[in-house]
């Protein structure tokens, strides 16, 4: 990977595909405050241990297996999505650049059109998880943004 001038980033352009099709895709150096319009993915890591394989700039690239699975939900099969991703992003190995990106991270999720966060697949014990998550988006989608105070209890004001 090459290295990054200061204010710059990298944005992963994933190809369009289908569930079954390799996942492709290429990384593209821009000036942060001058990019496209992206989408930045929050995940969580999960494992350390890569073991799942995208094509980047043509040659493989070795990722987590949630994160995988997370570019594979997220591919459209129609069109390109620009995105930027911290594992893929960010050259793991340069210790001064992650140290300048992690800087830039606020500036980053702050300049992304849409942060998507990816909590893994749904498994059969998170089911009442993910009903309440489709509910919140239903909300969102019918009412738009409202508060909410997690730690107030309903009914009951302080």
């Amino acid at each position: 990977m090459d290295n990054l001038f200061p204010g710059y980033i990298r944005l992963l352009y994933i190809e369009a595909g289908h569930d079954t099709q390799p996942i492709c895709s290429r990384l593209v150096a821009t000036n942060l405050q001058s990019s496209p319009a992206y989408e930045a993915l929050s995940y969580t890591w999960g494992t350390v241990e890569k073991s799942s394989v995208i094509t980047c700039n043509g040659l493989p690239l070795h990722v987590t297996q949630n994160l995988y699975d997370a570019l594979r939900y997220l591919r459209r099969p129609d069109c390109e999505r620009t995105m930027w991703v911290d594992a893929i992003c960010i050259n793991q190995a340069n210790n001064q650049e992650r140290t300048a990106q992690v800087g830039m991270m606020t500036d980053i999720y702050a300049k992304a059109v849409d942060v998507i966060v990816w909590l893994g697949e749904e498994k059969p014990e998170d089911k009442h998880a993910f009903l309440l998550l489709r509910h919140f988006r239903d909300i969102f989608s019918t009412q738009g943004y409202f508060e909410y105070d997690p730690f107030e209890e309903p009914g009951v004001t302080r």
